[in-house]
C-alpha cells in the first residue's frame, strides 16, 4: 500500500496538469476568436462612421453650391456604408444589426425584397454563425439582416 500511494498521487497530479493545460488551451483560443471578432467589428463600425461623415460633408458642400463635389462625396458615402452594412451584418452584434435595420428601414422608397430572399438570407446567416462561432450567440432576425444588406423590405406574405 505504501508503494501505491505515491503512484496514485503522481497520477492525480498528472491528471490535474493535463486538465489545466486543456482548459487553458481552449480559453486562449476563445479569447483569440473574440479578439478577432471585435477587430472585424470595430473596422466595420469605423467604415460606417466614415461613410456617415461623408454624407454630412456632401450635404454641407451641396448647400454651399458645389454640386459636383457633393456628388463625389455622396458616391464615397454609398461605397463606404454599403461595405460597412455587409460587414456589420456578418460580424456586428445582434442589437447593432437590429438598430441599423430599423434606421435604414425608415426609408419610404425601399422596394419589396425579391423572390427567394430567404434562401439568400440563409447564406448570410450561416456565415454569421460561422464567424461568431461559440464566442457570441447573438441572434439576428433574418428579415432585419436582409434589409440591412440589400435595403429592401420583406413583405408579410414573404416571411
Amino acid at each position: 500500500m505504501s508503494r501505491v500511494m505515491p503512484l496514485i498521487t503522481a497520477l492525480i497530479a498528472l491528471g490535474g496538469v493535463l486538465i489545466g493545460a486543456g482548459i487553458q488551451h481552449f480559453y486562449t483560443l476563445r479569447q483569440q476568436n473574440l479578439g478577432n471578432l471585435q477587430e472585424l467589428r470595430a473596422n466595420a463600425y469605423l467604415n460606417f462612421f466614415q461613410g456617415q461623415a461623408k454624407l454630412l460633408e456632401s450635404e454641407e458642400t451641396r448647400s454651399r453650391g458645389n454640386a459636383r463635389e457633393a456628388e463625389r462625396l455622396l458616391s464615397e458615402y454609398r461605397l463606404l456604408v454599403k461595405d460597412a452594412r455587409f460587414r456589420i451584418g456578418i460580424f456586428g452584434g445582434g442589437s447593432v444589426v437590429s438598430a441599423l435595420s430599423k434606421y435604414f428601414g425608415r426609408n419610404p422608397s425601399l422596394l419589396p425584397c425579391p423572390e427567394g430572399w430567404k434562401d439568400d438570407a440563409d447564406i448570410y446567416l450561416a456565415m454569421r454563425r460561422e464567424a461568431h462561432g461559440d464566442v457570441e450567440k447573438s441572434k439576428v432576425n433574418e428579415a432585419d439582416l436582409y434589409l440591412l444588406l440589400f435595403l429592401c423590405k420583406v413583405q408579410p406574405e414573404q416571411g
